[in-house]
């Protein structure tokens, strides 16, 4: 009964997922897009893939079905940690101003962009300039993970911008942790795989 109707009606019309949703547009769309609706099947989803990761015993106890930790997180392997010390990593100084602009300015070749909640605030048309802004940024092979809080509705623009979406993105969102995000998708560039 935690996600009934009086659940649904709380969510549409106070601030009760402000501090979820803090940016006004992103609120509007959880408001106006019946989020609250998937949350129950998404925590489960996080029961499933992200405690079992290291605690599958408790699977039963909160989902009633048995333990399933077929998709286990490679980068927790230790040989995986291992092979990442002293990788030759450079972080890029942040910057605070509008990403599509940034991204315009960035040299060209990157190997993957992360757009988490960013599409949530925007308008149709921002979006469209972003996807645009991330797809010339990449490098051939490069990747884009996309997190919404809202299921998008309507044609796809990062894939008008010449973006292919990986199959892998149907499953994301179980995946998820947080299981705030109804859509995780990840788009790669056409071409050969970055260094």
């Amino acid at each position: 009964m935690l996600f009934g109707p009086w659940t649904h009606l709380v969510a549409k019309h106070t601030r009760v997922l402000a501090p979820l949703a803090p940016h006004p547009d992103e609120l509007a769309r959880v408001r106006a897009g019946g989020w609250t609706r998937g949350v129950a099947d998404r925590v489960d989803g996080v029961v499933a893939a992200g405690l079992v990761r290291e605690h599958p015993w408790w699977r039963p106890v909160f989902s009633g079905r048995p333990a399933d930790p077929g998709h286990g997180a490679r980068w927790l392997d230790e040989d995986a940690l291992e092979a990442l010390r002293g990788a030759d990593v450079e972080l890029p100084a942040l910057v605070q101003g509008d990403l599509a602009s940034a991204l315009r300015a960035a040299e060209p070749g990157l190997a993957a962009i992360s757009l988490s909640n960013v599409p949530d605030w925007l308008d149709d048309p921002a979006i469209a300039e972003l996807a645009r802004a991330a797809a010339a940024a990449l490098a051939p092979g490069g990747r884009v993970l996309v997190r919404r809080v809202v299921r998008p509705l309507g044609a796809d623009p990062f894939a008008a911008a010449g973006l292919v979406r990986d199959p892998v993105s149907d499953g994301l969102p179980a995946l998820d942790r947080t299981s705030l995000y109804e859509a995780v998708e990840l788009y790669r560039r056409p071409g050969t795989s970055p260094r």
